[in-house]
């Protein structure tokens, strides 16, 4: 039989384990310092739930993951310059809305309204997207979003924190 001491111990770490693993999942939706937790287009705001900030999160943008009306990917750039995108293995159609600007807003410079998933195909016969004018930002959202809200080249858009 175990000894109340190693009892009290062995609760204390499973309590510990719990507040540490709410924090986590908690602070996954949470932006890093500095990035915006939301944004307003057209009078209407809608808050980032996911991040690309990262080589490694670009290349992996919202591949292999459902997108909904809920999803807002931003994708932040160390400097404006010609960033491409491609749809592989992204099992929904999106919208890419290129900006350039500041921390607290920037400007539409180009949108790929509804490009299409690219599944079960070689790498290489997918679509590629890019802007003709240099981005700082991308804003990734289901099709459908950038017409729903009159989006396109010009918009301005501001980020809250």
């Amino acid at each position: 039989m175990p000894s109340t001491s190693r009892v009290a111990a062995a609760q204390t770490v499973a309590s510990l384990f719990v507040v540490a693993f709410i924090y986590v999942a908690l602070s996954a939706r949470q932006p890093a310092p500095g990035l915006p937790a939301s944004f307003a287009v057209s009078g209407h705001s809608f808050d980032f739930s996911a991040y690309a900030v990262t080589q490694q999160q670009q290349e992996q943008g919202l591949m292999n993951q459902t997108v909904t009306n809920g999803t807002f990917m931003l994708f932040v750039f160390s400097k404006p310059s010609i960033y491409r995108f491609w749809m592989y293995d992204t099992y929904d159609a999106l919208d890419i809305i290129w900006l350039n600007g500041t921390r607290d807003g920037a400007t539409v410079v180009y949108v790929a309204a509804n490009a299409q998933p690219c599944v079960n195909a070689p790498q290489q016969d997918c679509a590629v997207y890019a802007p003709d004018a240099a981005a700082n930002y991308v804003i990734e959202a289901k099709a459908g979003f950038a017409p729903a809200y009159g989006i396109g080249v010009g918009t301005r858009v501001s980020f809250a924190r």
